[in-house]
């Protein structure tokens, strides 16, 4: 066992950060029980907030992530709410078939700028707001085929990257750019 304090993992791990590193790792609930060591109903009750996992369970599915290369970010008190992104340097990315540190713009010469967008990062900001795929594609004024080409890594024109970061944004969506700490997005904070 590493010597992470589980009491910690435990008060960082949301039932949304778990579904959207399952979700950016392509892995199901089975691949992170399997991979955590715990049972697969442990993981689908945690998910759907039926019933919070003991505590050395939760902090074996949050090592198990972040084996894998994902950084939980907590809330912040500023009005931030919770974070998830690729740790820098840790774990193997491509491990699982995708490579999230593509950035999925398709011009000439581009360069990596505000406006661009990581293919795992739509994964993460939907599952942050509870949004399927036709939902991002609707508020983007897109097709439901663009959003899952963006999510498998395919180039996109500049415009409709755009118009998908617009619209994450006007729900709330942080991206946090690669940075040396790898691409991730910030959720907004919870209305209590």
């Amino acid at each position: 066992m590493n010597d992470v304090n589980h009491t910690d993992a435990a008060r960082t791990l949301t039932a949304e950060q778990c579904r959207g590193a399952r979700a950016i790792l392509g892995w199901s609930q089975d691949d992170l029980a399997k991979a955590a060591f715990v049972g697969r109903q442990t993981v689908a009750d945690f998910e759907r907030g039926a019933r919070m996992p003991i505590g050395n369970n939760l902090a074996s599915m949050r090592q198990a992530f972040e084996r894998a290369g994902i950084e939980f970010l907590p809330e912040y008190k500023n009005g931030s709410g919770w974070g998830i992104r690729f740790a820098g340097g840790q774990g193997n990315t491509k491990e699982h078939g995708y490579d999230y540190g593509q950035v999925c713009a398709r011009d000439q010469d581009i360069s990596v700028s505000s406006n661009d967008i990581y293919a795992g990062q739509s994964k993460m900001a939907r599952v942050a707001l509870g949004w399927g795929v036709r939902d991002l594609a609707k508020r983007a004024g897109v097709s439901p085929d663009t959003i899952a080409r963006l999510e498998r890594g395919e180039q996109l024109k500049a415009s409709t990257l755009h118009a998908v970061r617009t619209a994450f944004e006007a729900a709330g969506i942080e991206f946090i750019p690669e940075n040396g700490g790898g691409p991730g997005v910030r959720a907004p904070k919870r209305k209590d």
